[in-house]
């Protein structure tokens, strides 16, 4: 049964201007009730008929406020563009993992306010804990390094996201306003701006929208000139030249068996003759074709640009140890604390302050909410820390070691446990008369093998009794020649601290 009040609402709505979007009906929108249920239907496939300069009036539509089309055309890029698809994807997956928390000024309690801190840290929590969908709110955000910008309508248990191509502008840096129907308009059209306190926004001035959309106009471009060369020089055939000085009987006869040969069919060719296949993949001279170069660049262009000009490649070989690896690993972890640290203060100043501003007037704010980046370190990461540790002098505790790791440690079997400084003689005997390589292997944590290049060095310190009778000149003589003797594993290590180890093993043999 229709509504028989519904002709009198929509004409109120024509009266009073388009319907803004509050709390309820931005919930509503996930079922397509606030907006249009299929903005497809309206703005259509943006890939047919783009050209350069569509792609330019679009863009600069959108320079003016008016971002619809633009959006629209970046969320079908997002999709169908694989360097784009990826960065989205690695500068998000980081963000997903991350816990939220709320953290206190350290301050406050010197400064008296201890309970004042505590009582706002309790009050975000109770702000923070119904909100049902923190972390899809959290990667929305994030998206507006791509998009230029982001919407979060405010509820009690929902941060929903409203997507960019809803939205138009009053030019560069005005107001901001709700256009559920998709439509191709400007904001005065739109009647009145929505309320900024019912949103979380950001804005990123420098965004990856506008390299995003012309690197794949140009791609685009680029593989369809590509597609076309290859579906021309695929057809090319073979070419077979004859050996000079052929009559024109012997001409005759050769054509009619080069032909032959040259659709394929077998024989035998004078000698001097020559087959020749045209290249059919561009390369000429260079191991590239002009298009494979040109995406490489747009590729790298693209990509400098989404992770703050410090990668060209979203991944590349390893080499030797990983480092490169561990390098592109490193500037993942420190977009991905930028990327928290951004979106923590814009829910800092538009969804924090208001509150504890409203609850605690004429208060200092001493609390506030934060995306928790703290990396524990992995297992093996804990053992090589020890390792060098060891290696500089220093013991890291078994106890600390097991709650680090979650192992049960104990030494191992087959080598002996390196007496700590404090040993006392009982402990020092209990190696059961190990040579001084092996004590100084297991006091570095190394193989005793490892130390074979620098055996010659070792037995003579060991044969010239104990470090007591050694002048410190002659200790500090061998010292130098056991580096010289294996640089690979003592040249990074402090020459004093090498000595003192030398002689304190020394001392208790």
């Amino acid at each position: 049964m229709k509504n028989p009040l519904a002709p009198i609402v929509r004409a109120f709505g024509a009266l009073r201007g388009p319907v803004l979007p509050n709390r309820r009906t931005i919930i509503a929108s996930s079922a397509g009730e606030g907006h249009l249920a299929n903005p497809a239907e309206v703005l259509g496939n943006p890939l047919r008929n783009l050209t350069p300069a569509n792609a330019a009036v679009l863009l600069q539509d959108a320079m003016r406020g008016r971002w619809t089309r633009a959006q629209w055309l970046m969320y079908y890029v997002e999709q169908w563009d694989a360097d784009v698809w990826t960065l989205v994807e690695r500068r998000c997956a980081g963000l997903r993992q991350l816990d939220w928390t709320i953290r206190v000024d350290a301050q406050a309690a010197k400064q008296g306010l201890g309970a004042l801190a505590e009582e706002q840290r309790q009050f975000l929590h109770e702000c923070y804990q119904p909100i049902q969908n923190m972390r899809q709110a959290v990667e929305f955000l994030a998206l507006a390094k791509f998009r230029g910008y982001s919407h979060l309508a405010v509820a009690s248990d929902r941060l929903e996201p409203i997507d960019q191509w809803w939205w138009v502008r009053e030019g560069m840096y005005g107001p901001w306003y709700y256009n559920p129907e998709a439509k191709l308009t400007t904001s005065e059209a739109l009647g009145r701006p929505v309320d900024a306190a019912d949103y979380i926004v950001r804005e990123e001035p420098r965004s990856l929208i506008w390299l995003a959309i012309l690197k794949f106009l140009r791609a685009s471009h680029n593989a369809k000139w590509w597609d076309q060369f290859c579906e021309v020089a695929s057809r090319q055939g073979t070419v077979i030249v004859g050996p000079p000085d052929l009559t024109d009987e012997q001409a005759s006869a050769f054509a009619a068996k080069a032909l032959a040969i040259a659709r394929g069919g077998s024989g035998v060719l004078e000698h001097g003759s020559k087959i020749e296949r045209p290249t059919t993949d561009g390369t000429g001279n260079s191991r590239s074709t002009a298009w494979e170069s040109r995406l490489r660049y747009l590729k790298e262009d693209l990509i400098l640009a989404g992770t703050g000009g410090m990668l060209t490649a979203l991944s590349q070989a390893t080499g030797i140890g990983g480092s490169q690896g561990k390098e592109q690993g490193d500037v993942w972890r420190m977009l991905l604390r930028a990327d928290a640290q951004d979106i923590a203060e814009v829910l800092q100043e538009q969804f924090d302050k208001p509150r504890l501003r409203d609850a605690f007037p004429d208060q200092p704010i001493l609390a506030w909410f934060e995306l928790d980046t703290t990396e524990a370190p992995s297992a093996d990461r804990v053992l090589e820390h020890a390792v060098t540790a060891r290696q500089a002098g220093y013991l890291v505790s078994p106890q600390q070691l097991s709650e680090r790791t979650g192992y049960e440690l104990a030494p191992a079997p087959d080598s002996p446990t390196a007496p700590s400084d404090s040993a006392g003689p009982g402990e020092a005997a209990s190696q059961g008369g190990a040579d001084l390589a092996t004590r100084l292997a297991a006091r570095l944590c190394l193989p005793r093998e490892r130390l074979a290049p620098a055996d010659s060095v070792l037995r003579w310190l060991e044969g010239n009794a104990c470090a007591k009778s050694l002048a410190p000149a002659v200790l500090a003589d061998a010292t130098r020649q056991l580096v010289a003797a294996a640089p690979e594993l003592f040249a990074q290590l402090d020459p004093e601290a090498l000595r003192r180890t030398l002689e304190a093993l020394l001392d208790r043999q």
